[in-house]
């Protein structure tokens, strides 16, 4: 990958379906991120090499910034390392995913009869804010036709024709594509495809998470205020977030409510100002100067609902001057990394230095922690020490925690984020599989979780236990945990198994058979592939 500079394309991550069988159709769609300049050009490659279009082979263009590969009746020829390649004038960036299929045969293809077999290719789980998302829902060859394909979110079924972000693109009665154009917050949800036919449906379905916040621009005091002086500064959104947005403004983490002295305009929901006039020293003696020049200007952004972002401008300053008050100081804290759902999550807010007596406040994505509300519970020790709790940490207390310490002379805050570990789910199962003698077999094995799982091969030399697999010679296991068996021979079927794990319990493990079938008959005993 080549870049001259922040504005080369940057490409989405995309990836072939895992399951794929001779004769099904592969979809794969290349977006280019949102912030690149263009005009782009959008080029696939396989096996490094350019990529020929044909009847079955087709490339669909919707934009300078999108395009959708399409791969009907996919064979053995067609397994490889497909590549996107998109440009400007700035430079480039390449993105590759490979294609394996399951190496069964046509003859042996198993043909459905009844209700239709579909599956869905996504570029959606964790995407940006403005940001294009795409989901490609395909029938599984063998299906009986005519179909019927209609997306749904959340349940709902989708209006394109209302809502001119939302674009859904068919290739035929089995393949059907929904792009979301410049996501927000509020296209949050499950999104599902229904095939329908005389005998019935099926339904595949992706889940999409906006990821992103408003950014505040910075602002600050005029460092050389004096008493009674008048001051006014402006809180104003970044461009590139979406609204509507709720800007609030804070004084020692409580809300500033409009007085004679001290007003908050709101100019629109990305602009606001604050007015103080006749600065005041209050409960500080015997000062006859301001210093401002420890301005902090610190920015949280809270997801309030699915539909909007609430964004909080927290002004935290403190005076100093002919006093012997000194504001906090507080140490940084952070949470363990091994905290998991269900477990108890311990820190504290330790002020190191700082006139007492002082008050502590936490915060959770900048809403207040009300002790045992939501299952945290805060103590306060010795004065100069606040234990947040965690008691039984559930999905709803991933986020930011934040401790402001406040005394006579000035505030403090720091903060921390909670991340929670998960045990592996399955994304591509194994199961049972037939090859060919001769042909290339693709187990699938893949899961996801935090931290990211670690695939291991396991196969049964005669009736003795399973042993690991090191793959040499005919064998090779893909990034995605695929097993690949070149040239498939009968003394490789048997007894094989996957297990997965990242030391967050329950691991995950599945044991498939595995037959060949050839034109000569040969002793199926299990003999060690390397």
């Amino acid at each position: 990958m080549r870049v001259f500079s922040d504005n080369a394309p940057k490409i989405q991550a995309f990836s072939f379906s895992p399951d794929l069988s001779m004769g099904d159709a592969a979809v794969v769609i290349c977006a280019v991120k949102k912030g690149s300049r263009g005009p782009h050009t959008l080029s696939w490659l396989k096996d490094s090499r350019r990529l020929s279009e044909d009847h079955r082979v087709s490339v669909f263009r919707q934009s300078d910034m999108l395009c959708t590969l399409t791969i009907r009746d996919v064979g053995p020829d067609d397994v490889g390392n497909y590549s996107c390649v998109a440009r400007n004038a700035r430079g480039e960036d390449t993105f590759t995913a490979p294609l394996a299929v399951s190496d069964t045969g046509h003859s042996n293809r198993r043909v459905f009869q009844g209700r239709p077999r579909c599956r869905s290719s996504s570029l959606l789980a964790f995407s940006p804010l403005g940001d294009t998302a795409i989901v490609s829902c395909v029938v599984r060859k063998g299906s009986r036709g005519p179909y019927k394909l209609a997306w749904f979110k959340n349940g709902q079924e989708l209006d394109a024709a209302a809502n001119g972000n939302v674009l859904v693109s068919n290739q035929g009665d089995s393949i059907s594509t929904l792009t979301l154009k410049d996501i927000a917050v509020e296209d949050n949800g499950n999104y599902t495809c229904v095939a329908t036919n005389v005998a019935g449906s099926d339904e595949a379905s992706a889940f999409l998470t906006v990821t992103g916040s408003p950014k505040i621009q910075a602002f600050s005091f005029s460092p050389d205020l004096s008493l009674s002086d008048t001051t006014m500064i402006m809180c104003a959104i970044k461009s590139g977030s979406r609204g509507p947005h709720d800007l609030s403004w804070f004084k020692d983490s409580l809300p500033i409510i409009n007085q004679k002295r001290v007003t908050v305009t709101r100019q629109s929901d990305t602009l606001s100002t604050l007015h103080s006039a006749e600065l005041e020293a209050r409960r500080l003696r015997q000062l006859h100067k301001i210093d401002y020049a420890r301005t902090i200007a610190m920015t949280r952004a809270l997801q309030a609902s699915s539909t909007a972002l609430v964004l909080i401008c927290i002004v935290v300053f403190w005076f100093t001057g002919s006093t012997a008050h000194e504001p906090p100081v507080l140490q940084e804290f952070s949470f363990a990394k091994n905290s998991f759902m269900g477990g108890t999550a311990v820190v504290p807010c330790v002020a190191i230095s700082g006139t007492r007596p002082m008050g502590f406040t936490w915060f959770h994505d900048g809403v207040p922690v009300s002790s045992g509300g939501g299952g945290a519970t805060v103590s306060n020790v010795a004065g100069n020490v606040a234990m947040l709790t965690i008691e039984r940490v559930s999905p709803a207390s991933v986020g930011n925690y934040t401790c402001v310490a406040r005394n006579v002379a000035g505030t403090a805050a720091v903060w921390a984020t909670l991340y929670v570990q998960a045990a592996p789910v399955w994304s591509a199962e194994p199961s049972d599989a037939e090859a060919i003698q001769g042909k290339n077999l693709y187990l699938p094995c893949g899961a996801v979780g935090y931290p990211k799982p670690s695939v291991v091969w396991k196969i049964q030399l005669g009736n003795r236990e399973l042993v690991p697999l090191h793959p040499v010679g005919r064998q090779r296991i893909l990034d995605n945990g695929t097993l690949v068996v070149a040239a498939v021979e009968t003394q490789d079927a048997g007894v094989y198994r996957c297990e997965v794990g990242n030391g967050i319990e329950p691991s995950l493990g599945k044991t498939v058979t595995v037959s060949v079938h050839g034109e000569a008959p040969h002793d199926a005993s299990l003999r060690r592939l390397f």
